[in-house]
């Protein structure tokens, strides 16, 4: 299962005292439940209150992208029209139009506009489009501003895009998908489907076909006598038909049990070599059979995938340690003494490299393969823990204290004075999925270790001071971004499932309270499911990356579009770990 706490432990505080009934956080779900409540009315009450600052990119030179929106953009339950209104594309004349416009709309139960009053901050106008911005998330070299004006608009699931064009232009544009909305004319006026492919109407909505929510486009000119801007956005709140983006959203189910169904029948499902990723899956893959999954593998299938790496040459990297994590689930899936005993086995062997290739960190001992970085808090400390749960009958500490000495490195090497982790000592940046490992890892470890081990408390302070610092920078909608500390980076799937995660765990271990944290496990669950798409399409997820040199690097790893082993086990991490809180509860 996913709980990663021994059971003997299920009720043991940090003292090792009995807590008081219910103090774990009764009902996780009920609470859920009712937070999801205060959430809607709060927007509701918002929705009166002025424009919300929100960041929408950074450019080539490293300056954010800025722009304002009303509250109820950020709220999935929205059925209005939601309105982007940009400017700074040809003209700095339609930045000041953007300006003029955002104080003339209040929010209704039609519409919702939200505002980017300069797309190019660092330049007169935009720059011109070309077919490689239009994919590779977010990393173009000459415009990265369109593709986070698409990835932006579609994550929040836009209705349509109003680009101010200059005063020579006469006509409105649109896109195609516009232009079929409408028929081909809007307020009496024929709308142009331009000719050109690589022209904003028609280039965006390409960039966004890869992300899997069709915009709708149109460039209004000038103002004229006979219709002003407000007049053309008034109009556009009003229309009654559901948009492109909003039919395509509606296809991605909200709900965890058939996400849950969809991700098992892609994910999870072969490890031709042991990692971390095809592991994580297929531990849900066991877990699914707890819960009755109709697209669940079958134990003895799961198992002879397992059984054939348990004698290969051991791991030379931190990914192939974290990969034998599967053997957990693989424990617990049989009474056969003979497996068991093999699990095991190989378990100790993996742990083992501790000792037989010792390694350390100023002076601090560690696992090996960590490269320095914050993702050798999940490659190197759980397995250490988990064999720690395999020798604890024998009296023999040698694994809890080499799991808490390789996680005092690693916040030695990477955790930062304000509670964060730079991914590596060679720069400060905080990328996103790092995190999500450094805060993984330890609630895992906090989960299996005994509270009585040494150093304990010195680690499970340092994983609190990390979630605090990590809740601080969750966004409206319940992600966490690419470079944490850096919201105009776009908001990365795995670290949200990652950390989100963690929090669940911590939780369960005690280091965490439910009270303080059901908000954020609520928004983070929407912002997770609102990006996955049938057959295991998941948005922005971050590519592989080592350490990198610089801020910018991070900006520019590749957010990728699609089908994703590393995201799909994630996702199905969390969901997993949310569902077996869910049934515990119902036991109770």
């Amino acid at each position: 299962t996913w709980k990663f706490i021994p059971e003997e432990m299920v009720n043991t505080t940090v003292t090792g005292s009995r807590p008081r009934a219910g103090s774990t956080g009764d009902h996780l779900m009920m609470r859920l439940a009712f937070w999801s409540v205060l959430i809607g009315l709060s927007l509701l009450i918002t929705d009166l209150q002025a424009l919300e600052k929100c960041s929408v990119g950074v450019t080539r030179r490293g300056t954010p992208i800025e722009g304002w929106a009303q509250a109820n953009y950020f709220d999935l339950d929205f059925q209005g029209q939601r309105i982007l209104v940009v400017g700074g594309v040809y003209d700095q004349e339609s930045v000041e139009r953007v300006k003029r416009l955002s104080d003339q709309f209040d929010s209704t139960s039609k519409r919702s506009v939200a505002f980017i009053p300069d797309l190019y901050p660092d330049a007169e106008k935009g720059n011109v489009i070309v077919e490689q911005d239009l994919a590779h998330f977010y990393r173009s070299s000459g415009n990265p501003e369109v593709q986070y004006l698409i990835g932006w608009a579609a994550y929040h699931v836009t209705d349509c895009i109003v680009i101010l064009s200059p005063s020579a232009q006469t006509g409105v544009k649109a896109n195609e998908v516009l232009f079929k909305h409408h028929g081909g004319e809007f307020l009496d006026t024929e709308l142009i489907v331009p000719d050109e492919p690589l022209g904003y109407p028609s280039a965006i909505l390409a960039g966004s076909k890869h992300y899997g929510i069709r915009l709708e486009v149109i460039e209004l000119p000038s103002p004229q006598r006979r219709m002003t801007d407000h007049h053309w956005i008034t109009k556009l709140s009003e229309v009654s038909t559901k948009s492109a983006a909003r039919l395509d959203f509606q296809k991605r189910v909200l709900d965890v049990d058939e996400k849950t169904e969809q991700l098992l029948a892609v994910y999870g499902r072969s490890m031709k070599t042991i990692s971390y990723i095809p592991a994580l899956a297929m531990m849900a893959q066991y877990q699914s059979h707890r819960y009755g999954r109709k697209n669940g593998l079958p134990v003895a299938q799961l198992n002879r995938i397992v059984e054939s790496h348990l004698k290969r040459p051991l791991p030379d990297n931190g990914s192939g340690i974290a990969g034998h994590l599967v053997l957990f689930s693989a424990l617990e899936s049989t009474n056969d003494d003979a497996w068991k005993l093999a699990c095991k086995e190989r378990i100790l062997e993996v742990a083992d490299l501790y000792h037989t290739r010792p390694t350390e960190y100023q002076g601090q001992r560690l696992m090996p393969y960590h490269s320095e970085m914050s993702d050798a808090v999940f490659m190197g400390g759980p397995i250490l823990a988990l064999a720690d749960t395999v020798t604890r009958e024998f009296n023999d500490p040698r694994y809890s204290v080499a799991c808490t000495s390789h996680l005092q490195a690693c916040a030695k090497m990477n955790q930062l004075a304000n509670g964060l982790y730079q991914h590596s000592p060679q720069d400060s940046a905080a990328w996103g999925r790092g995190n999500g490992f450094a805060a993984l890892g330890t609630s895992i470890c906090l989960g299996f270790l005994s509270p009585e081990t040494e150093g304990y408390e010195q680690v499970q302070a340092n994983f609190v001071r990390h979630i605090e610092a990590l809740v601080k920078h969750q966004d409206k909608t319940g992600s966490w971004h690419q470079v944490i500390d850096h919201p105009e980076s776009y908001p990365e799937f795995t670290s949200t499932c990652m950390i989100t995660s963690a929090i669940v765990l911590g939780i369960q271990s005690h280091a965490l309270k439910m009270a303080d944290y059901q908000s954020v496990i609520l928004r983070a669950r929407q912002a997770t499911l609102r990006r996955i798409a049938p057959g295991g399409f998941i948005n922005d997820v971050c590519t592989g990356t080592g350490k990198q040199k610089n801020l910018r690097a991070y900006y520019d790893r590749e957010a990728i579009q699609g089908r994703n082993d590393r995201a799909g086990a994630m996702a199905l991490l969390l969901f997993t770990l949310l569902e077996e809180v869910e049934l515990n509860e119902s036991k109770r």
